[in-house]
């Protein structure tokens, strides 16, 4: 196993949003990983290895790049619009509510 495809493979294990999941992926892949050029050189532990990936890829600006787009994928316009009419719902209400108050204060006063 060269390091692209040791790069790819620990890119599928960083990329799992499922972090179970991934040490599961992590553990099936770790004999793979020992029998590696990489391993043999440096000795470093597949967790450590994962750990510096994670940091590696987030910091990497075509990685960050990925992560905002898929971000602004998932995305729902409907629900966006939604949360947002519910706000403005909200503040009306609350708004009539404060209008209403200050009309009884005033006809307290006179």
């Amino acid at each position: 196993m060269d390091n692209l495809d040791l790069e790819k493979k620990i890119k599928s294990i960083v990329s799992n949003t499922n972090m179970f999941d991934a040490i599961i992926e992590a553990k099936k892949f770790e004999k793979d990983y020992k029998c590696s050029a990489f391993y043999k050189e440096t000795k470093m532990s597949l967790a450590e290895v994962i750990k510096n990936a994670k940091l590696w890829y987030s910091l990497n600006l075509e990685g960050l790049t990925e992560n905002v787009q898929r971000l602004i994928d998932s995305l729902n316009a409907d629900n966006l619009l939604a949360s947002i009419e519910a706000l403005g719902q909200t503040f009306e209400k609350e708004n009539k509510e404060i209008i209403d108050t200050a009309k009884t204060y005033k006809d307290m006063v006179n």
